[in-house]
C-alpha cells in the first residue's frame, strides 16, 4: 500500500536514485582515488630516483672540492715533492676528520698506493682507482662507486699539481644509514641501499648473496627487502611480480611487494654493476600509508550518503544535486592530477564532508605541485646565481632543436668563460669570486631579455646562452654587446675587478645538427676567442680538434718527439750598421712521414691544447745549445733565440732546466735568448713574472716577441726585464704603402731606445723597407730579403757566404 502513494514512489524513486548515485560516485572516485595515489607513488618513487642520483653527484662534488683545497695546500704539495709520509699521512687523516671522510689515500702520478689511514682489500682498490685516475686523465668523472667487503663507497681522485701531476687524492665516504635518511628527509621515501659481490658467481647458480648495507627502515623490516629480490640481477627481476615502466632504463625496475604484512610500491635502480660488483638502492613507499588518509574520505563519503538518505524525503532533488556536482568537479580534478595537471585549483566554500573532501584535495594538489617544483629546481637550478644550470641548457638545447624541425627556426649557442677567475679567487678569496659571478650572471641577465633567450651557469666561471631564431653574425652582435657590459668593473671587497671574457659561437643547423656537437664546436670557439684579441669567436672547421685529421695530428705529436721527426730551422737577425749576423730565431718543423714538412701553425696550437708544447719547447732548447756548441766550435759565435708558450712560463722548473742544458753543452748564458709575448705571460701573472725574473738573474737575455699587438703595454713593458723588443711583421711588411705603418714602426723604436733596448723588426721583404728602418734607427732586421728560414745544419755554409758579400 506505501508504493501505491505517488509521494511514496517518489520518494521511494529518488531515494534509489540518490542510493545509486552515491553509491556509483563512491566507486568512481574512490578508484580514481586509488589510481591516482598509485600514479603519484610512482612518480615520487621517479623523482625519488633523480633525488638519490643528485645526491651522490653532489656528494661527489663536494668530495672533489675538499680534496682539491687539500691538493693546492703548499705544504702538503712540499711533503709530496719531499716525500715526508708522516706529514702526508697526517694531513690526510686531518682532512678526513674535517670533512668526516672514511677514506683518505695518496697515489703516485702513475697510481701506485703510497700513504694510506683506512683498511680495506687494497687489491680491490688498487683496480677501482686506477680506473678512475685513468678516466679523469681524459676527462671522465672523478669520482665513483665502489663496494668493497659489501659496503659501498663513493670515492673520489684529485691530481696533486705542481704544476705536472705529483699525485693523486683519494677520498671516500661509506654510503650507510646517513646517506640512506639524508635522501629520505628529501624524497619522503624508503631508502635502502644492497650490495651483492662476485655477480658471476650468483648468475651461475652459486653461493653470491645480497647483502643489506643500510636502510632506513627497521633492521626487521629491511631484511624482507632481500627476500623479495632475486638471486639474479638484472635478468630474473622479472620473477618476483615487477614490471618495468615504459619509461625506465635496462637498470631499473617498479613493482609491488608485501613486507611485513605491508604492501610497498618499490623501485630498484642498479646505481653500479662493474667488474664483479653490484650497487642496488631500493626506493620505497607504503601503499597503505599513501591510501590512509583516503579511508577517512570513503567514510566521511559514506556517512554523506546516509544523511542524504534520511533528508531526501524533505528535499530529495536539492541533496542530489548538492551532492553530485561536487562529487563530478572532484573526480575530474582526480582526472586532471593523474595526467599531471596541477594547476586548477578545487573551489569548495561549503562547510560538510564535501567540502572538507575537496578542500583535502586541493590542498593534496598544492603539496604534490610544490614539492614536484622544489625538485625540478634542485635538478635544473644553479643556486649561486639564480641561473639555470647545464642539465637545464641540454634540455632546452633538445627543445629548441625540436622546434627548428616543426617551424624551421634557427638558433645560436653562445660559450662564455672569464678571463683570470682563478686569480681573483686566489687574491681576493672564494666569497668574492661567488659575488663576481652573482655580478656576471646579473649582466648576462640584463643583456638577455627576449623571452626565448636562455642564459645559464655551466659550471665553474663558464656561463651558456641560447640565442633564439639567430644567425650566427647576429649572434656576434650580441656577445660583444655582452663583452661590452662586462667591461665596467665589478666592485669586489673594497677592490674593483676588471673583467674580460672569451665567447664562442655556434648556430644549429649552420654549424651542425648534433646537440654534443655544437657544445664542443662552441668551446672550440671559446678557446680559439680567448686568444684572439677580439674575445669574440665564430666556430669554423680550422677550429675542430674532433675531425680525422687533426685527431690523427694529436695523437702523432708525442710520436714525432719520441721518433725525432722535428726539425730545427734557423732565421738570422742582421745588425743594420755594421750588415754582420748577431743571431738567429730558432724554428720548428715537423718531418711527418706521411704528410712531409708541417710548419708549426699546422701543429703546435694542437700541442698547446694537449699538453704537449712543453716537451716541444724543450727539445728546441736542447737542439738549439747542441747547434751553438757545434757554431761556437767552428768559429761562430751568435746566439739563438727560441720561443716559449704560456704553458712553459709557469713551469717553475724551467730556470733548472735552462741551467741544465748550458752545462750539458758547456754552454754561457748569452748563447741561448728567450722570446716571449706579454699575452703569454697574462695567463698566470705572478708566476710568470717569477720565472721570467729568475732567467734573467741567470744572464740568459730575454725578448718581447710580437710587441705591437695582444696585451702590450707600457705597465707590463716596463716590468719586465728584456733586453729586446721585436716589432711585429704586420706592421713592417707594408710599410712601404701605409704611412700608418710607418708612424706606429717609428714610435715602437724610439720607445725601445728611450728604454735603453734593442729593437729588431721582423718581417724585411725587400730593400725599400730595408732602407727605411736603417734610416729611421732600428737595430736589427729579420725577413725574407736577407734570408728564409733554412735547416740549422745549412747556417754554417750561408753565413760564409753573407761574410763574402757584407
Amino acid at each position: 500500500m506505501f508504493f501505491k502513494s505517488l509521494q511514496s514512489r517518489i520518494t521511494f524513486l529518488f531515494l534509489t536514485l540518490i542510493l545509486v548515485v552515491q553509491f556509483v560516485g563512491f566507486i568512481a572516485i574512490w578508484v580514481s582515488i586509488n589510481k591516482n595515489a598509485r600514479i603519484a607513488i610512482a612518480e615520487q618513487l621517479s623523482i625519488g630516483e633523480e633525488v638519490l642520483r643528485t645526491v651522490i653527484i653532489r656528494r661527489g662534488e663536494s668530495l672533489t672540492l675538499s680534496a682539491r683545497i687539500l691538493a693546492t695546500d703548499y705544504g702538503f704539495r712540499q711533503a709530496i715533492a719531499s716525500n715526508d709520509t708522516e706529514t702526508i699521512k697526517s694531513a690526510l687523516e686531518n682532512n678526513s676528520s674535517r670533512i668526516e671522510s672514511d677514506v683518505s689515500m695518496l697515489y703516485s702520478p702513475d697510481g701506485v698506493r703510497q700513504v694510506v689511514t683506512t683498511d680495506l682489500p687494497f687489491e680491490q682498490v688498487d683496480k677501482v682507482v686506477s680506473k678512475l685516475i685513468a678516466s679523469t686523465q681524459v676527462g671522465g668523472n672523478a669520482f665513483n662507486l665502489a663496494v668493497f667487503n659489501g659496503v659501498p663507497y663513493q670515492l673520489v681522485v684529485v691530481p696533486v699539481k705542481a704544476p705536472l701531476t705529483i699525485a693523486w687524492i683519494v677520498i671516500g665516504f661509506k654510503i650507510d644509514d646517513t646517506w640512506a635518511k639524508k635522501i629520505q628527509s628529501e624524497s619522503h621515501l624508503e631508502v635502502s641501499f644492497i650490495t651483492k659481490t662476485n655477480p658471476s658467481a650468483a648468475n651461475s647458480g652459486s653461493g653470491a648473496k645480497w647483502n643489506l648495507s643500510s636502510s632506513t627502515m627497521d633492521k626487521v623490516s629491511a631484511s624482507g627487502i632481500i627476500s623479495n629480490i632475486p638471486v639474479a640481477w638484472p635478468q630474473s627481476i622479472s620473477n618476483i611480480n615487477i614490471e618495468s615502466t615504459p619509461t625506465s632504463t635496462k637498470n631499473t625496475l617498479n613493482g609491488e611487494v608485501t613486507i611485513e604484512g605491508k604492501d610497498y610500491s618499490s623501485r630498484y635502480v642498479e646505481i653500479l654493476n662493474h667488474h664483479n660488483q653490484v650497487l642496488i638502492a631500493v626506493l620505497q613507499r607504503s601503499i597503505t600509508e599513501s591510501l590512509a588518509p583516503y579511508l577517512t574520505l570513503q567514510l566521511n563519503l559514506l556517512a554523506l550518503t546516509i544523511l542524504g538518505a534520511i533528508v531526501f524525503i524533505a528535499g530529495s532533488i536539492f541533496t542530489a544535486k548538492r551532492l553530485t556536482e561536487p562529487l563530478t568537479v572532484l573526480v575530474k580534478t582526480a582526472e586532471l592530477l593523474e595526467k599531471g595537471d596541477y594547476s586548477v585549483p578545487i573551489q569548495s566554500k561549503s562547510g560538510d564532508e564535501i567540502g572538507h573532501l575537496g578542500r583535502t584535495f586541493d590542498r593534496m594538489r598544492e603539496a604534490i605541485a610544490e614539492r614536484e617544483r622544489k625538485i625540478s629546481k634542485l635538478a635544473y637550478w644553479d643556486e649561486l646565481t639564480q641561473l639555470p644550470n647545464r642539465a637545464f641548457f641540454t634540455e632546452q638545447l633538445v627543445k629548441f632543436a625540436e622546434n627548428y624541425e616543426a617551424h624551421q627556426q634557427t638558433f645560436s649557442v653562445l660559450m662564455m668563460d672569464l678571463d683570470r677567475f682563478k686569480h681573483v679567487n686566489d687574491v681576493l678569496g672564494h666569497s668574492a669570486g661567488d659575488n663576481l659571478l652573482i655580478g656576471v650572471a646579473n649582466r648576462l641577465k640584463d643583456n638577455c631579455k627576449r623571452e626565448n633567450d636562455v642564459v645559464a651557469r655551466l659550471g665553474g666561471d663558464e656561463f651558456g646562452i641560447i640565442l633564439a631564431n639567430t644567425n650566427s653574425e647576429r649572434a656576434l652582435e650580441v656577445a660583444r654587446r655582452l663583452q661590452s657590459a662586462l667591461e665596467t668593473p665589478i666592485a669586489l671587497n673594497d677592490s674593483f675587478v676588471d673583467l674580460s671574457a672569451g665567447v664562442g659561437i655556434a648556430n644549429y643547423p649552420e654549424h651542425t645538427k648534433n646537440i654534443e656537437v655544437l657544445l664542443s664546436r662552441a668551446e672550440f670557439a671559446m678557446y680559439a676567442a680567448k686568444n684572439s684579441p677580439g674575445g669574440a669567436s665564430i666556430y669554423h672547421s680550422d677550429l675542430d680538434v674532433s675531425n680525422d685529421e687533426n685527431l690523427s695530428l694529436i695523437s702523432e705529436i708525442r710520436v714525432a718527439i719520441e721518433k725525432n721527426q722535428l726539425s730545427l730551422y734557423v732565421q738570422p737577425k742582421i745588425d743594420f750598421t755594421t750588415g754582420k749576423v748577431l743571431a738567429v730565431e730558432a724554428l720548428v718543423r715537423w718531418n711527418h712521414p706521411e704528410r712531409g714538412l708541417l710548419y708549426p701553425d699546422m701543429f703546435i696550437p694542437f700541442a698547446e691544447q694537449t699538453g704537449h708544447i712543453s716537451k716541444i719547447s724543450y727539445w728546441m732548447l736542447s737542439e738549439s745549445a747542441r747547434y751553438a756548441a757545434i757554431w761556437q766550435k767552428q768559429g761562430l759565435d751568435i746566439a739563438l733565440a727560441v720561443n716559449l708558450s704560456a704553458r712553459d712560463l709557469i713551469d717553475i722548473e724551467l730556470p733548472n732546466k735552462l741551467k741544465e742544458i748550458l752545462a750539458e753543452h758547456q754552454l754561457l748564458p748569452n748563447s741561448l735568448s728567450l722570446e716571449i709575448t706579454e699575452s703569454s705571460i697574462m695567463d698566470d701573472p705572478a708566476r710568470a713574472l717569477d720565472t721570467v725574473e729568475r732567467i734573467a738573474r741567470m744572464g740568459i737575455k730575454l725578448s718581447i716577441d710580437d710587441f705591437g699587438t695582444g696585451y702590450s703595454s707600457l705597465a707590463y713593458l716596463k716590468r719586465l726585464p728584456v733586453n729586446e723588443l721585436k716589432i711585429d711583421k704586420s706592421f713592417v711588411m707594408n710599410m712601404e704603402h701605409d704611412q700608418d705603418d710607418v708612424t706606429i714602426v717609428r714610435s715602437t723604436i724610439e720607445l725601445g731606445h728611450n728604454l735603453g733596448l734593442k729593437v729588431v723588426a721582423e718581417g724585411i721583404e725587400n730593400k725599400g723597407v730595408w732602407n727605411i728602418l736603417k734610416a729611421m734607427g732600428c737595430d736589427y732586421g729579420q725577413g725574407y730579403f736577407m734570408s728564409k728560414p733554412m735547416p740549422a745544419a745549412s747556417l754554417l755554409n750561408w753565413a760564409a757566404m753573407w761574410a763574402k758579400r757584407h
